[in-house]
């Protein structure tokens, strides 16, 4: 919210006028309502974008390559962390902010205890998301790198050599 203490501290001519008339109580109480507007609007936005793409790269991992178990296990891990965030993290993260958005700013409240565990949840869980994407990044590249040089992989990162390439 260092946003809004910037336009508190040095705001627009125009706005110096409208904070006079409302306050400088309520002024900063509305900034801080549309910042975490904005905010809410962008994380859902975010969550159904990952949640889309989890599709997509499960989609494209389970039928267009003939990738082996790992990489279609790593990519339903993506899939299914992205849709729990997508239908419980984020809108209970979303609710509970929509009370603190009136909220005195120094918190401290009921609200904010439940707000701090999902927030380091969601965290945790954008971490494992990325984690499992690097996984799944290093099991498809060198898979297509030991297809390329005649190698077989099973998928779990153990290439064999086939018997043609021995000859």
């Amino acid at each position: 919210m260092s946003s809004v203490d910037q336009v508190m501290l040095a705001p627009a001519p125009e706005a110096t006028e409208i904070i006079k008339e409302i306050g400088a109580v309520n002024a900063r109480m509305l900034l801080r309502y549309q910042i975490s507007e904005a905010h809410r609007h962008i994380l859902g936005g975010w969550g159904w974008a990952q949640l889309g793409l989890g599709v997509l790269v499960f989609g494209v991992v389970l039928f267009g390559t003939s990738s082996g178990r790992l990489a279609i296990g790593l990519s339903a891990g993506m899939l299914a962390l992205a849709s729990l965030m997508s239908v419980f993290v984020i809108p209970r993260m979303e609710a509970i902010s929509r009370t603190l958005d009136f909220s005195p700013a120094t918190g401290g409240g009921a609200a904010d205890d439940l707000f701090e565990p999902l927030h380091r949840g969601f965290v945790a869980f954008e971490a494992v998301i990325v984690i499992l994407g690097v996984l799944l990044f290093g099991v498809l590249s060198k898979r297509r790198r030991n297809r390329s040089e005649g190698g077989r992989d099973d998928g779990f990162g153990s290439a064999s050599i086939t018997a043609d390439r021995l000859d």
